[in-house]
């Protein structure tokens, strides 16, 4: 029994060595007169992106799931199945992209991509930035701020990006008073608050702002990302204040199209940023949000670069199998990979001689030799 194994796998290995590379023996062509026929003449045709192909963005629900349904039929054109998997937190969604769980994510900004980055040793990026949600000051029945009392308890999210938000808001209103020179570049905390009015302020996780607000009372305020304050059903029509939805703020704060590093430039993130970045999903945003959401188009943290063509000859089986796995990777480096396909062992070379090729992948060295003699 181990002989007859043993005989079966070495006949294996003889027959995918003979498939892989082709014999040496496979003669070198003669001289003569007639032109070769040039590569593109190939009997076979290279091959082409499979229908489909998945693409998989992570979001929370509002209004980043909704804007992303909107690409759906517009990526189907192009041969792309958009998968949106919504997170009702700020932690998953990254994670699940850092893991290669997802092709990319959108729901933050890029401060708090940074946070996330160096507090976690992940390796994201923004692709581009699509959009930006004013953060709000909410009340329960309060809509001036004049009416808010002594001793009331604003609820802000804890963490570092959102804070330093959170407390610039409320400094803008005189609510409280912060350092001299405090700023998005410095970032603030709790612990640099001053006040006069016995104010408590409870740092919680962004997701829980807004229950924490509707279970507390009257004198209970919340500083809302607007992402959760759209979830929560906040009425922005009684907010009590919100942020600027022009300038510093809103550039620093824009939601962005996040992809692992390296990814920035692939089709595929070329695609999904293409069509959100388009005018049809700039009216939906428009009309859908009434200035809740406003869109900053063509805003594009790296604007994908102009691919350079590199085309590689190979045999159909596997060379060419191999060479499609490496397209993506290529992409991200600004090359745009054209497989040509052959089958024979004359063309390819002959073509790669002539300069229709970057290079080919079929042969071994003996074969190679043996041709070039």
């Amino acid at each position: 029994m181990k002989k007859t194994l043993s005989v079966l796998l070495s006949v294996a290995l003889i027959l995918a060595l003979l498939a892989g590379c082709g014999s040496s023996a496979s003669p070198a062509p003669a001289a003569t007169d007639a032109p070769a026929a040039a590569a593109t003449e190939a009997p076979a045709a290279a091959p082409e992106k499979a229908e489909n192909e998945k693409i998989i963005v992570g979001a929370s629900a509002s209004p980043h799931a909704e804007i992303l349904e909107q690409l759906k039929a517009p990526l189907a054109e192009q041969g792309y199945d958009l998968e949106i998997v919504v997170f009702d937190d700020y932690v998953l969604p990254n994670t699940a992209l850092e893991d290669g769980e997802l092709d990319a994510n959108y729901f933050q900004h890029t401060p708090y991509l940074d946070s996330f980055n160096a507090a976690n040793g992940t390796h994201l990026v923004s692709a581009a930035k699509i959009h930006y949600e004013p953060m709000g000051l909410f009340g329960n029945g309060v809509t001036d701020k004049a009416d808010i009392p002594a001793g009331a308890t604003f609820v802000v999210p804890a963490d570092d990006s959102n804070q330093t938000r959170a407390l610039l808001l409320l400094a803008q209103e005189d609510l409280i008073t912060l350092p001299e020179g405090a700023s998005l570049g410095t970032g603030v905390s709790t612990l640099d608050v001053e006040d006069a009015h016995g104010y408590q302020i409870v740092p919680v996780a962004a997701e829980t702002v807004p229950t924490q607000l509707l279970n507390g009372g009257a004198d209970t305020f919340a500083v809302v990302n607007g992402n959760y304050a759209l979830d929560a059903g906040l009425d922005f029509a009684n907010v009590i204040a919100i942020e600027a939805a022009e300038g510093e703020v809103a550039q620093t704060y824009a939601n962005i199209i996040a992809v692992k590093e390296g990814n920035e430039n692939s089709p595929k993130t070329q695609a999904l940023v293409s069509a959100i970045l388009s005018a049809p999903v700039a009216e939906f945003i428009a009309e859908k949000y009434k200035g809740q959401v406003v869109a900053i188009f063509g805003e594009q943290a790296e604007a994908p670069a102009q691919l350079e063509t590199l085309t590689v000859g190979a045999s159909a089986s596997p060379h060419a199998e191999i060479l499609e796995q490496v397209k993506d990777a290529l992409a991200a480096e600004g090359y745009d990979l054209k497989i040509v396909v052959f089958d024979d062992y004359v063309l390819p070379n002959t073509a790669l001689e002539d300069g229709e090729l970057d290079a080919n992948y079929f042969q071994h060295t003996p074969y190679l030799d043996s041709f070039n003699a």
